[in-house]
């Protein structure tokens, strides 16, 4: 590994406009902050992993897709992204795209 590595960022601008974006009631705006989220994802952005990867688990705003989900959910809780874990928690305490497992829910939820 890295010494002295920083842990991954929790937000930028660019992250906050994308959430704000995402939850306005204009669909252009909702547009462009899912558009935001899937190239802060792609660069490996974990706040960006975690919540695009719980809107195409539920469907909200872009079409679903519980193993593209799932895997942003894990690649965020991977690197301990708090979201990430809640997401993962969710998913394995509802029994979404995984079995249902109370002791893997409670360890992300912890």
């Amino acid at each position: 590994g890295s010494a002295g590595a920083s842990p991954p960022a929790r937000t930028s601008p660019d992250y906050e406009v994308a959430i704000r974006q995402v939850n306005s009631k204009d669909a252009q705006e909702q547009s462009l902050g899912v558009q935001r989220l899937e190239t802060l994802s792609a660069s490996k952005f974990p706040p960006a992993d975690s919540y695009l990867g719980l809107m195409l688990l539920t469907g909200t705003r872009i079409a679903k897709d519980t193993a593209r989900g799932l895997s942003l959910a894990q690649r965020a809780a991977a690197v301990d992204d708090r979201f990430g874990h809640y997401v993962m928690g969710m998913i394995f305490e509802k029994g979404v795209a995984q079995p249902k497992d109370e002791a893997a829910a409670i360890r992300h939820y912890s």
